[in-house]
C-alpha cells in the first residue's frame, strides 16, 4: 500500500494505480484475489502484512518476466514499482516480443508477430499471423446491449 501520502498527489495516484493494476493481474492469473479476508478490516491487514502469492512459482506455464512484474507491482514500497503505467506497457510489449520469439523458435517458423495460429512447417502452436482476408469484425447490437 502507498502509507500515509495523501490521495490527492499524484505520485501517490500512480502508485496506488499500478498496485491495483498488480492485482487485478495476479487475479487474472490465478482466479482469485491477491490477499484475502473475511472483513474488510482483516482483508486491508493482509494487502499490508503479507506477501502476495509467487505467480512463478503457482503459473509455471507463464513468462517468468511476467510474474516478476507483477511481483514489482505489488511492492509494498511505492518507490521500488515501476515509475508509471508506461513503464509497464513498454515492460508487457518486450515481454510479449520475447514469448513470441521463443514460440517462433520453439516449431522453427520465421513469422515474428503474436497472432497465434497452427504453424504449417511443424503443426506447432507458433507466431504465425492469421489471414485477414474475409474476416468481419464483431460488433454489438445497436443500442450498446449484449442481448
Amino acid at each position: 500500500m502507498t502509507g500515509a501520502r495523501s490521495a490527492a498527489d499524484p505520485a501517490a495516484v500512480a502508485a496506488i494505480d499500478l498496485y491495483g493494476l498488480g492485482c487485478l493481474a495476479i487475479e487474472l492469473a490465478l482466479g482469485q484475489p491477491p490477499f484475502l479476508g473475511e472483513t474488510p478490516k482483516a482483508l486491508v491487514f493482509a494487502h499490508v502484512h503479507q506477501r502476495p502469492p509467487a505467480l512463478a512459482e503457482l503459473r509455471t506455464d507463464l513468462p517468468v518476466e511476467l510474474a516478476d512484474l507483477a511481483g514489482e507491482l505489488l511492492g509494498q514500497d511505492p518507490a521500488a514499482r515501476p515509475p508509471d503505467a508506461a513503464a509497464v506497457v513498454a515492460q508487457l510489449e518486450i515481454i510479449r516480443e520475447r514469448a513470441a520469439a521463443a514460440r517462433s523458435a520453439a516449431c522453427g517458423c520465421w513469422w515474428s508477430t503474436t497472432t497465434a495460429s497452427a504453424c504449417a512447417s511443424s503443426g506447432a502452436r507458433c507466431a504465425r499471423p492469421r489471414p485477414l482476408a474475409g474476416r468481419r469484425r464483431a460488433r454489438w447490437p445497436r443500442g450498446g446491449g449484449r442481448g
